[in-house]
């Protein structure tokens, strides 16, 4: 599932992909009329793989907003947030955050 949003003059992508074993929540971006950087994965599965992936940006292109389906064993899945800060080189992400503790089943997020 690719997911994409623009600000600030760049495009966003996030995309769920298989780099090990198992999906993980890979980013890239692309400067108006530049190349796209290689993707990085920004979230290592914690169970049976990380799906779902829906990207959001700041209208002033700062901050990115990262959620996705994180699946475990049987049917349990949470959805996790992921929040990147742009320094006009390269992107830190904060830690993920689980948004869906305690419910056993959260499936295809929207951001």
């Amino acid at each position: 599932a690719l997911q994409t949003a623009t600000a600030g003059g760049e495009l966003h992508m996030t995309v769920h992909g298989k780099v090990a074993d198992k999906p993980d929540i890979l980013y890239s971006r692309q400067a108006a009329g530049a190349t796209w950087i290689d993707p990085v994965v920004v979230f290592t599965h914690t169970g049976s793989g990380s799906l779902n992936p829906s990207i959001a940006v700041s209208s002033d292109g700062n901050t990115i907003h990262l959620v996705w389906q994180e699946t475990f064993s049987g049917d349990q899945s949470e959805i996790f947030y992921l929040r990147g800060h742009w320094n006009e080189t390269d992107v830190n992400w904060d830690a993920p955050v689980s948004l869906s503790q305690g419910i056993e089943r959260s499936v295809r997020p929207s951001i």
